[in-house]
């Protein structure tokens, strides 16, 4: 889901450890212009790191490392490779380029349709940008270049203004609505949900502190088997989670879970893809099964459920199972309205910021 991935990997950036070498330019200087979207020289870096860190991940999961690289006993040259036939630093150059225009065109699109952040997509930017700039620090490394908080929040925004778009097509009453049960097909057939209680071995553990482990998880089983005990409150005492005060009528006004503690498990290429997938597809509905985690480093207890009868991770996972459905169309609709947007590139602003003052490989561990 590429689009809501594109605000989680603002979360890394924010917090790489970056040694940029100095730069001179005038505050609010456009760098790039796209029809009536300026964008200035410190958005144009935001975007540079963006594309670097993006590059950074293309490389990792090329088959063009050396054997070294791979291992990790030699740090990777990112310089020394290709991405898509071009040099890494051209790469990284002309992708920064390409996301502000893919940006401008977000905010054209929602513009022409009307469409506008609410208030709950308003407090969880902000509460992004607290995070990332106040709390992760992301100031320390953006502000000494020049890029502000406010700066920073407005391609933050940018990314839910991609968000907004694609649920104006394909969302519930969108353009191009996705017909539901299409969506609950997509979600039944690529996710499970799950309670699970893992008890991990301790260090040296014999083989009797692992049967001894093994055998509590069975006693949970038998106790959610036999009726005794439900999983949430096997799971509250096991976890140690004391009952939460009286709610209130607006809270019990909320849809909320069937099964409070569950996970979710989604199949490979999906946004909650897990190597326990496979497994606990096969397990029979609401019936505990005990056995060694994947990497056999524990137990595990895991009750499968009914993923269709639970109406909050329905609805939870509605805008996950539409974007699986549609992205590669939505990208498509994207790039076409791009081919016919100008951008208009201030050479001496962009010239400033150098993709090699962005390597961190000296103060990587």
């Amino acid at each position: 889901m590429k689009n809501l991935k594109r605000i989680l990997s603002l979360v890394l950036v924010s917090v790489m450890i970056l040694s940029l070498s100095a730069c001179i330019h005038k505050k609010n200087e456009i760098a790039v212009k796209i029809g009536d979207e300026k964008f200035t020289s410190a958005y144009y870096m935001c975007s540079l790191i963006y594309a670097y860190t993006e590059a950074q991940q293309k490389v990792k999961e090329s088959d063009d490392l050396t054997e070294d690289e791979q291992s990790g006993t030699a740090e990777i040259d990112y310089f020394s490779k290709k991405i898509d036939k071009k040099d890494f630093e051209t790469w990284v150059e002309d992708r920064a380029i390409e996301v502000i225009k893919t940006n401008a065109a977000y905010r054209i699109l929602c513009k022409e349709n009307k469409l506008e952040l609410d208030e709950d997509q308003k407090t969880q930017i902000e509460n992004n940008v607290y995070q990332n700039w106040d709390y992760y620090g992301a100031s320390e490394y953006f502000s000494p270049k020049g890029v502000s908080r406010d700066t920073y929040k407005t391609y933050l925004t940018d990314s839910y203004y991609s968000e907004l778009y694609f649920e104006h097509l394909y969302g519930k009453e969108g353009e191009k609505e996705v017909k539901a049960d299409d969506v609950n097909k997509e979600i039944i057939e690529n996710y499970i949900l799950a309670d699970v209680i893992e008890i991990t071995y301790e260090d040296k553990a014999t083989d009797e502190d692992k049967a001894k482990n093994k055998a509590t998880l069975e006693d949970y089983a038998s106790q959610i088997k036999d009726g005794k005990k439900t999983f949430a409150e096997i799971y509250k005492t096991h976890n140690e989670i004391k009952d939460e005060e009286t709610a209130t009528e607006e809270d019990e006004e909320e849809l909320k879970p069937v099964n409070e503690y569950a996970n979710i498990f989604g199949a490979e290429d999906t946004d909650f893809a897990a190597d326990e997938y496979e497994t606990y597809k096969k397990y029979e509905v609401d019936v505990p099964k005990v056995s060694e985690n994947s990497d056999k480093t524990g137990v595990v207890l895991v009750v499968k459920r009914d993923i269709s009868k639970d109406e909050y991770f329905m609805d939870y996972l509605d805008i996950y199972a539409r974007h699986s459905l549609k992205d590669e169309e939505f990208e498509k609709t994207i790039d076409d309205y791009c081919k016919d947007l100008k951008e208009d590139v201030s050479k001496y602003a962009v010239s400033q910021f150098k993709v090699k003052d962005l390597d961190t490989s000296d103060t990587e561990e």
